[in-house]
């Protein structure tokens, strides 16, 4: 008799165990969802494209590389795939990865093909381009496929960073005073 109870209890703890890790599950998935529809709504409302494809990054330098760089026709969108540079060009200039992260967060959304939606009061759009939204005007030795490059793009900030020019991007003030950085 005691040997039926002892297993009828063991039974009951595992099914209740089962019962909880399949809630877990079925949390993980209703998260995972939310986070992937969110961000195709965003992209939507931003009129922005949809990224599915992997890139990858090359070693060219920075005065060769003018194309942005594309792996199936898409160029180099998302936060996972730009942090990695993002770190590795961090490293190599001695600046902040987190602080490069979290400019390109604000100014691009990791969207490396992004035109600055900024009007003038006169409706013209601001020249502002790329990952880090390097104003053409302000820098006019910089083109347009340029600023575009994920690799060129990053290595401008990070360049002006260990310069001590954080402060020319308009993020900068903002992501201070959130405490962010």
């Amino acid at each position: 008799m005691n040997y039926k109870k002892t297993k009828f209890r063991i039974l009951v703890k595992f099914d209740k165990f089962v019962y909880k890790f399949k809630k877990f599950l079925l949390l993980v998935l209703i998260v995972e969802i939310s986070l992937y529809t969110g961000y195709w709504f965003a992209m939507k409302k931003m009129n922005r494209p949809i990224r599915y494809e992997l890139a990858h990054t090359t070693e060219a330098s920075t005065e060769a590389s003018t194309k942005p760089i594309k792996a199936s026709g898409a160029v180099l969108n998302g936060e996972v795939l730009v942090v990695p540079l993002i770190k590795k060009i961090a490293a190599e200039y001695g600046v902040s990865s987190h602080l490069m992260t979290e400019l390109v967060r604000c100014e691009s959304s990791f969207v490396s093909d992004v035109q600055s939606n900024y009007r003038y009061s006169d409706g013209g759009r601001e020249e502002s381009f790329g990952l880090s939204q390097i104003h053409l005007r302000a820098h006019t030795t910089v083109s347009i496929e340029q600023a575009n490059n994920p690799d060129f793009a990053l290595r401008f900030m990070a360049k002006q960073i260990s310069q001590g020019n954080a402060k020319i991007w308009s993020c900068y003030k903002i992501i201070k005073n959130k405490g962010i950085i």
